[in-house]
């Protein structure tokens, strides 16, 4: 894929998301890039409704100093391992990285989504696991797809903007590059995909999206209106949702008219 795929070289020396971790032998610690360049990976993964391991307003200075790989929750201690495995010494882990108590700074970076797995050198997706505690290498599941990852929402996001992935299963480890897949993705079958999956907050339903719509905008312009599009707004009005779907928002999100509500 380095030498000979053409398509994948723009993510082999990017410049670092404001938060990575930094991986050493005994233990990683938060480091604040301030421009640096360097490779790193990224982590898509299910949460889970049990409590994790999160860097806050309050943890940050001693995430900054270090945090003991033996404290890291199962998933994430992998994620790790894998990467340092791979070469690289940087990884980005969204419950690590972002103030998870601060919401300028969750805004902030949440915006920064498309470019952090867009620039990602790889993104490891722990596809079997059911919670950040459960492990990568999960042993309950089935099939290429894990039940648990492959309904939520913002790892469709994470997954169609990746240079490359690695997906860990029960079963097996595959790879994936962009030169290997189909670049083209027509806005209606994403609506009706990501519709389908499921968002622990229901708010974050059209920043979960914003990404894609903005690479779509810069590779094709238009005027994107609350997850339709102005230059295709009749055709777009006709959206459904397969089953099982997500049901509209308790509280105002965007008009009606659009699927996001």
């Amino acid at each position: 894929c380095d030498s000979y795929h053409q398509a994948c070289q723009p993510s082999r020396l990017t410049t670092l998301p404001s938060r990575v971790l930094y991986i050493s032998d005994e233990h990683v610690s938060v480091f604040e890039s301030e421009g640096v360049q360097a490779r790193y990976s990224a982590l898509s993964y299910v949460w889970g409704s049990g409590d994790t391991l999160r860097t806050t307003k309050a943890t940050i200075s001693a995430h900054t100093r270090g945090i003991a790989r033996s404290t890291l929750p199962r998933t994430l201690e992998d994620a790790i391992t894998i990467t340092h495995y791979i070469g690289l010494s940087y990884i980005w882990i969204d419950a690590l990285c972002i103030l998870q108590d601060d919401p300028e700074d969750m805004q902030q970076e949440i915006s920064r989504m498309d470019k952090i797995y867009s620039n990602a050198y790889v993104t490891i997706v722990a596809a079997s696991s059911t919670d950040s505690s459960s492990g990568i290498f999960a042993t309950d599941t089935s099939g290429h797809f894990a039940r648990e990852i492959q309904p939520r929402a913002w790892t469709f996001q994470e997954g169609l903007l990746s240079t490359r992935k690695l997906y860990f299963t029960a079963n097996e480890v595959s790879f994936e590059c962009r030169d290997n897949r189909d670049a083209t993705f027509f806005w209606h079958n994403l609506v009706s995909e990501y519709s389908s999956r499921l968002l622990t907050d229901e708010n974050d339903k059209l920043p979960a999206v914003a990404g894609l719509a903005r690479h779509m905008q810069i590779q094709n312009g238009g005027t994107y209106l609350a997850g339709l599009w102005a230059e295709s707004f009749q055709s777009d009005l006709s959206w459904s949702c397969p089953e099982p779907c997500s049901r509209r928002s308790t509280q105002y999100r965007c008009p009606s008219w659009s699927w996001a509500s």
